[in-house]
């Protein structure tokens, strides 16, 4: 995809039909609760391609004639990929997941595999996105972009004792994430087990990097005894 400034005066052009394209820049709305987002402020995706001849940029008409079966599978792989991500950004999944499952198709990788599981969840799957999570951690589980996907589908799922397991995997890294550590608390909170959740919610404030996270992690701890106290 394009790294270009959105100021530059001449627009990206497709490598192989020299068609213009961009400029490659998002339109941030605010959501319902504050929540900012990003949309695409550009009218079809495109990408910028990192292949062996250099940067390539591709527009989506050429990407749909798949010219590029003569290329490398790697960079067969990196084109289906960034076209399902950039499809992901305009809410097509159907599209995206037919991208991203023809880069896994050659690369079942845990980037390819965790990307195409969270397009599938964002679509309403979430049975399929369980599975590509549990699938992409059996294949990487030192990705921790998968893990904390994975355990927050599983807490979604209410399956705390497979949450727990995966935890039970990564605990060299239990000491030093944060964020894992939040996971944890939640895991036990939901189980009842409220000391052991406080105990690793104060761990994770100890823990956190910034003021910033400290702030995230104790309204994401209010946020339970919230829920908690709605439901008594």
């Amino acid at each position: 995809m394009s790294t270009h400034p959105s100021h530059k005066e001449e627009p990206d052009r497709c490598g192989r039909c020299d068609c213009s394209l961009g400029p490659y820049v998002f339109t941030t709305l605010t959501g319902p609760g504050d929540v900012e987002f990003q949309i695409p402020a550009f009218p079809t995706p495109y990408i910028l391609a990192d292949l062996e001849s250099g940067d390539y940029f591709i527009c989506e008409s050429c990407y749909q004639t798949q010219f590029f079966t003569c290329f490398s599978k790697d960079e067969q792989c990196t084109i289906h990929y960034e076209f399902g991500l950039e499809f992901a950004n305009f809410g097509r999944y159907n599209d995206s997941i037919a991208a991203l499952s023809a880069a896994a198709e050659i690369r079942r990788s845990s980037d390819v595999l965790l990307s195409l599981a969270r397009v599938f969840g964002m679509s309403g799957r979430l049975d399929k996105e369980l599975d590509l999570l549990q699938e992409a951690f059996d294949a990487n589980s030192e990705n921790p972009l998968v893990m904390h996907n994975l355990i927050i589908c599983l807490v979604g799922a209410r399956s705390f004792a497979d949450a727990l397991r995966i935890v039970d995997r990564c605990f060299g890294r239990l000491g030093r994430d944060d964020q894992l550590l939040m996971w944890v608390a939640e895991i036990f909170f939901r189980k009842g087990d409220m000391e052991r959740a406080a105990a690793y919610y104060e761990h994770a404030l100890n823990l956190a990097h910034c003021d910033d996270c400290r702030a995230e992690f104790r309204n994401w701890w209010e946020s339970l005894r919230g829920e908690e106290s709605s439901e008594m």
